[in-house]
């Protein structure tokens, strides 16, 4: 009888050292990380000669959204003549303006000579912006058949749907949360509190039908 009970002690603590030495910690296949905020410079390209109103609001409200600091303005024109600085010049300027008009008073303008007659103005500010767990990428073939066989190597489910996540964000400050505390009432919502629990009726619902006729 002793010699069975020896036995059965002997499986258990052999069973417990193998359940002792298994790995627990396999990585998941499952993406578990969360949306990431960080600050970004954020570029745009700009005509130098023409200013796009449609292009400004879009710019000037993602800045509002999400932008912190000046906006700045690169303007190029070519070298050889003055004049073409003296336009540059003028050009920058009102840019500087179209942007005041929608609230963006720090706008800095510089200038560079360049010989390119493509090149365009490139407009910078610094924004926060939701970026997709570290280590992300997008789901193999996305991109096209090169990256099939170099994803399906190391492929997390739920990667690409972050990602997309991510770019519908529209504010991502507001991942942040907010400090302190919401400019509410607490009285009056603890009052709706009290009379819902002692079971106080509400009020009938008026305009729910298009004539006082029966």
């Amino acid at each position: 009888m002793r010699s069975v009970k020896a036995s059965s002690v002997c499986c258990l603590a052999f069973s417990m050292l193998l359940l002792a030495a298994c790995d627990v910690t396999t990585p998941s296949q499952m993406e578990t990380g969360e949306i990431q905020v960080k600050d970004v410079m954020k570029t745009v390209t700009v005509d130098p000669v023409r200013i796009d109103p449609d292009q400004v609001e879009v710019v000037s409200g993602d800045y509002f959204r999400n932008g912190s600091g000046p906006v700045r303005l690169v303007v190029p024109f070519a070298p050889g003549n003055p004049l073409n600085k003296v336009a540059a010049e003028a050009q920058g300027q009102n840019y500087a303006k179209a942007y005041a008009k929608l609230g963006i008073k720090d706008f800095r303008v510089s200038y560079t000579a360049t010989v390119n007659p493509a090149a365009m103005g490139v407009i910078s500010y610094m924004a926060l912006a939701a970026e997709p767990p570290r280590h992300c990428h997008h789901i193999a073939g996305f991109e096209g058949t090169q990256t099939l066989a170099e994803n399906m190597t190391d492929q997390n489910m739920a990667c690409e749907m972050k990602m997309q996540e991510a770019q519908m964000i529209a504010r991502p400050a507001d991942l942040l949360g907010v400090d302190g505390l919401p400019e509410d009432d607490a009285k009056r919502q603890g009052t709706l509190v009290d009379k819902y629990r002692a079971g106080v009726p509400n009020p009938a619902l008026s305009g729910l039908s298009s004539s006082k006729g029966g």
